[in-house]
């Protein structure tokens, strides 16, 4: 599914808008039963973005209230999932499996939607959530029961899967097919890193084995780096690795295929433009050397890696080289 969906109290009777919108948290794949003190005045937004098997809802409530996810409830969940939610606005009291916390600010926690939860908000509240099919996690079941409900580590994979969601999260419009799947994947993968920060002991044997795959990475970037549709999928079947788990080990390193990709295209032209012979290149050149799509996408990427414009980089060289060319030819003499 990659539709894009959106309700509203709004225009529902005061007397109806609860049950509304319990039967609109099933059709955003997050049933709840809502405890709202009063009734007339609840007021509810929700956006649901699909992404293949996953989905991102905003939901935005303007009045107190609390979520249930009941017996009853978990019946109506459908394929088992894991619920990844983060608070952009407010904060919950979350409460499931005999753990409870209260929620931080844009940092993300888990849920399993196969048992009972509780979220309950004192105020108005903007939150995220993203429903990832458990098939789509490859951790041992044991993994689900000491995260949900629980601070995971802060570490660079929950810092990616927080900025990843909120950019899509509130992206305005539907995504297309094409551009769903493959971040269908990266979040899964992230989400499988964060899980996996909490899950083990990160010993050293875990990291020089991350650190390897990486520098594998970089080198097939290295060979096929002028490719402008290269991506992650190559570069796992390169590897022999699922794509979500190349996501997955590249994320607890702190970074990401396409991140790894553009630091590499960018450090390969500013090689090129500070080499440069004389009148030799064109700024058309070297994008199209690096894979950039085009000279505009490759000139905004440069300047905020670098500073300053790819121009302004290869006026700079062919002014020392000719002032080098001046000097090396001496002072001229008139008869």
């Amino acid at each position: 599914m990659t539709t894009k969906h959106a309700w509203s109290t709004q225009h529902v009777p005061p007397r109806l808008r609860v049950e509304f919108w319990r039967t609109v948290s099933q059709s955003a794949r997050t049933p709840v039963t809502p405890h709202v003190p009063v009734p007339h005045a609840f007021q509810a937004r929700l956006a649901a973005q699909g992404l293949g098997d996953l989905a991102l809802n905003h939901v935005r409530v303007d009045t107190a209230h609390d979520v249930e996810h009941t017996l009853r409830d978990v019946a109506c969940t459908g394929m088992p999932c894991l619920l990844v939610d983060m608070y952009l606005a407010g904060q919950g009291h979350v409460a499931q499996a005999g753990s409870d916390m209260l929620s931080r600010l844009g940092e993300p926690f888990v849920l399993d939607d196969r048992r009972t939860y509780r979220l309950d908000h004192a105020a108005p509240v903007s939150l995220l959530a993203l429903v990832v099919p458990r098939a789509a996690i490859d951790l041992p079941a044991a993994t689900w029961e000491r995260v949900a409900a629980r601070r995971l580590p802060r570490g660079p994979a929950l810092q990616i899967l927080a900025r990843q969601m909120r950019v899509i999260g509130t992206w305005p419009q539907a995504l297309s097919p094409r551009e769903a799947a493959p971040l269908a994947d990266l979040l899964a993968g992230t989400v499988q890193a964060v899980l996996q920060s909490a899950a083990d002991d990160d010993s050293p044997a875990a990291r020089r084995e991350r650190s390897l795959l990486r520098r594998h990475v970089q080198r097939f970037i290295a060979r096929h780096y002028g490719d402008p549709g290269l991506g992650p999928m190559a570069a796992a079947h390169d590897l022999g690795l699922p794509v979500r788990l190349l996501h997955a080990c590249l994320a607890r390193e702190g970074t990401g295929f396409g991140a790894e990709l553009l630091a590499y295209r960018l450090e390969r032209a500013h090689g090129l433009l500070r080499g440069a012979p004389l009148g030799s290149r064109t700024l058309h050149d070297v994008a199209y050397r690096c894979g950039f799509a085009s000279v505009a996408q490759f000139a905004q990427a440069f300047r905020q890696r670098f500073g300053l414009s790819p121009r302004r980089l290869l006026r700079a060289e062919w002014a020392r080289l000719l002032a080098y060319e001046c000097v090396a030819e001496g002072p001229v003499h008139v008869a």
